[in-house]
């Protein structure tokens, strides 16, 4: 019985190993073509992303893994010198040193901004201002205390807290100042522009949309923003918000290392996902992601609609797999994600179903299973979808390069009959110089 056991185990052991080494490592990239789809390219990221990470053939290298680390060093750094200072004053506090321990507290405020770009909400931040006015209750300056009280309840009104620095005096300010928030907060308004647009623009750490965004219900006081995009470096800044007039934040973004490796091939690489073909620009984009496979895609606006054509790029064999393209509507029921999702997920599943089909014919006897029973179909016929849709598992390059095998093939054959080899030389020159006539700008390499 523990033969059996043993052996059902190891059984189960190569299964597992199989799977994964037939799991191969697919990133994504979205290209937006015009100035109002980069917020579309960049949700359609994250749709795509989750249809290649729940495909159990694949394993999903996120854009943040593949386009670099997008956390400034600074950032990071200044975050730790906050949290040493804020931690430094906090055991002053419990010394009744409170001196020292505003100093402390003034030093780490000045890391605000620059910390800003590494942290998620405003834990730190919060922190430091709800212990600046601990002090400044404890040294009798009400007009201090109620000051960093407001700021603090402008980005985090359920902010929790505790420690020695909060005495009977401020836990009565506090809960004054927080019911006449909750009454009659005074609000004012907050303008994110960035460079590019289309950057997630989040505020004391709620995603507040793609930029350009105008929000105009933030309370008075100071909040942090926080502009994130895939291939970027995080920006973060501290904002002082007022009753009067609008507050303008305009970030230009600076491409990370690795986006900035592949930016000079962007232009070839949406032309080769435009025309489901490859080039050099298509090699070299894979070989910087690092993946054995990629979903490509390019996007535009169309008056009130979105076009987004996407080919999934093998980088081992260089070859294009399958394609897809397809115009979506408004979306006024909150589907595009599943639709996007969706269209992932069958752009993948028709390569699959390729490879499947071709591994079958090459070991197979029969002639007949030479044939997929789509030979005599029309264009229209091979789509998987009619319409706005459109599917194709095989592109024209990937049949003029089978040709291009079965010629040489030919040619290989024929070089044993002398009568026959000139005809079948000239007739390949003849095809190669008509290819080159009809190439475009970017060369196609071999393979692809």
């Amino acid at each position: 019985m523990s033969k059996r056991l043993s052996w059902i185990v190891l059984a189960i052991a190569m299964l597992f190993a199989f799977n994964a080494s037939a799991a191969r490592k697919v990133a994504v990239l979205m290209l937006p073509q015009d100035a109002k789809s980069h917020a579309s390219a960049a949700k359609f990221v994250e749709y795509l992303e989750e249809a290649v990470d729940q495909h159990r053939d694949c394993i999903l290298r996120r854009s943040s893994d593949t386009l670099g680390d997008s956390t400034p060093v600074s950032a990071i750094s200044a975050r730790k010198s906050l949290r040493s200072a804020l931690s430094k004053a906090k055991r002053e506090i419990n010394a009744s040193e409170l001196d020292a321990a505003e100093e402390n507290l003034r030093a780490a405020m000045g890391e605000f901004s620059n910390a800003a770009a590494a942290m998620d909400r405003c834990g730190e931040i919060c922190d430091t201002l709800i212990h600046l006015a601990g002090v400044a209750s404890l040294k009798g300056e009400e007009r201090a205390t109620r000051e960093a009280i407001k700021d603090v309840l402008a980005m985090d009104s359920s902010f929790k807290f505790d420690g020695t620095a909060f005495d009977k005096s401020f836990m009565n300010i506090y809960r004054e100042m927080k019911m006449q928030l909750e009454i009659n907060g005074r609000i004012g308004m907050l303008s994110v522009e960035t460079t590019p647009p289309g950057s997630r623009v989040f505020v004391d750490g709620i995603d507040r949309g793609f930029s350009p965004v105008t929000l105009d219900n933030l309370l008075v006081g100071r909040h942090f923003v926080r502009v994130e995009r895939t291939g970027y470096m995080t920006y973060g800044a501290m904002v002082d918000v007022s009753e009067t007039g609008s507050s303008t934040l305009r970030p230009r973004l600076q491409p990370t290392e690795e986006f900035s490796e592949i930016a000079d091939n962007v232009d070839a690489l949406a032309r080769d996902i435009d025309r489901k073909r490859g080039s050099r620009a298509l090699s070299r984009v894979g070989a910087k992601l690092k993946v054995d496979r990629a979903l490509l895609g390019t996007i535009r606006s169309e008056g009130g609609r979105i076009r987004l054509n996407l080919i999934l790029a093998d980088f081992t064999e260089q070859a294009i797999l399958s394609s897809a393209s397809r115009t979506f509507q408004a979306d006024e029921y909150g589907e595009i994600g599943k639709e996007v999702q969706r269209m992932g997920t069958k752009v993948i599943n028709a390569a699959n179903y390729d490879a499947h089909n071709n591994e079958i014919k090459s070991n197979s006897t029969d002639p007949l299973d030479h044939r997929t029973g789509m030979e005599d179909w029309g264009e229209e016929d091979r789509s998987f979808d009619q319409g706005s849709d459109s599917y194709s598992s095989e592109d024209d390059e990937r049949r003029a390069r089978r040709q291009e095998q079965q010629r040489q093939k030919k040619k290989n054959d024929d070089r044993k009959k002398p009568a026959k080899s000139s005809k079948s030389s000239s007739s390949s020159s003849s095809e190669k110089k008509s290819s080159r006539s009809n190439s475009m700008a970017d060369e196609p390499i071999d393979g692809w």
